[in-house]
């Protein structure tokens, strides 16, 4: 695939969430437990907790979702957090990804509103602890958290204009090309980790699932072992940059052959689980062939 056409297929989108760590080291504390125990200071932290944990739980808890599917349907790019999204996936992403700021930022402000009433809290859950030089003030505690995201084009070679001589053009858009394909490779080697990881697990959990005359089972297994594979599945067009036929057939083996039965199935039926971890063991050695 060619840095043209992809820059016609994706975009670069880069999320960036920041948010108070509440959380302080306390030199004073190290200094005291390092004179009780004789040893070097530099060899222990004690980091104390500034507002009780449930104060910012809504938030940490949003922001791990918003990574989550952030994760979910892009693919990695660059070392910088750059992440690649194909044009089909972008729409139903910014929706998701625009709901969940907003979440966030109704959650933010909820906790900013009630900050001043966690630190009392604090003040006296941590007691002789307490330091009032550990806490942002009430009007600067708003600025430590954020949640952007940011959408950008993908290079394309082709588009390079600058006034540099022809050679020196020429010599940048093959670099621009090498890099473009270099950083597609690294993206579609991610969805073959992907769907290999999700088939391997599979497989090694039926094959170490038992269930015992009596009803009670080991090595039992979630729910999650099938739901994991038909998650992915439903991303796979997304995720499939370069429209890699190879992907697309690997997909459909996938879910006529690992998802033709329920987790309970599963559970309840041996063949079903021994069908299934052969099928799953079967792909997998053709897939070795397509990851480096």
């Amino acid at each position: 695939m060619n840095s043209e056409t992809l820059s016609e297929r994706a975009v670069i989108v880069n999320l960036s969430i920041s948010q108070w760590s509440a959380a302080k080291s306390d030199k004073k504390v190290n200094h005291e437990v390092a004179k009780q125990h004789g040893n070097d200071e530099n060899m222990g932290n004690y980091r104390k907790t500034l507002v009780a944990k449930e104060a910012l739980r809504a938030i940490k808890e949003i922001t791990a979702k918003a990574r989550e599917e952030h994760y979910r349907v892009t693919l990695p790019w660059r070392d910088t957090g750059d992440r690649v999204l194909s044009s089909a996936g972008y729409f139903a992403y910014a929706e998701v990804i625009r709901k969940i700021q907003a979440e966030f930022e109704t959650a933010v402000d909820a906790f900013c509103a009630n900050y001043p009433q966690f630190v009392d809290e604090a003040r006296v859950k941590l007691n002789g602890l307490f330091n009032p030089a550990d806490y942002p003030a009430p009007w600067e505690i708003r600025g430590k958290f954020s949640f952007n995201f940011e959408v950008l084009p993908v290079p394309d070679a082709a588009d390079f204009r600058v006034q540099l001589g022809d050679a020196e053009v020429t010599r940048i858009r093959e670099q621009l090309a090498r890099d473009s394909r270099a950083q597609v490779d690294r993206a579609m080697a991610d969805v073959w980790k992907r769907m290999s990881e999700v088939i391997a697990a599979m497989s090694a959990r039926l094959k170490v699932f038992k269930k015992n005359p009596d009803g009670s089972t080991e090595h039992p297994f979630r729910d999650t072992l099938v739901s994991n594979i038909t998650e992915l599945l439903e991303v796979i067009p997304i995720l499939n940059l370069t429209g890699d036929p190879a992907v697309t057939q690997f997909a459909d083996e996938m879910r006529a052959s690992l998802t033709k039965y329920t987790p309970e199935q599963l559970r309840n039926t041996e063949f079903a689980r021994t069908d299934t971890a052969a099928r799953a063991d079967e792909i997998l050695s053709k897939m070795s062939a397509f990851i480096a």
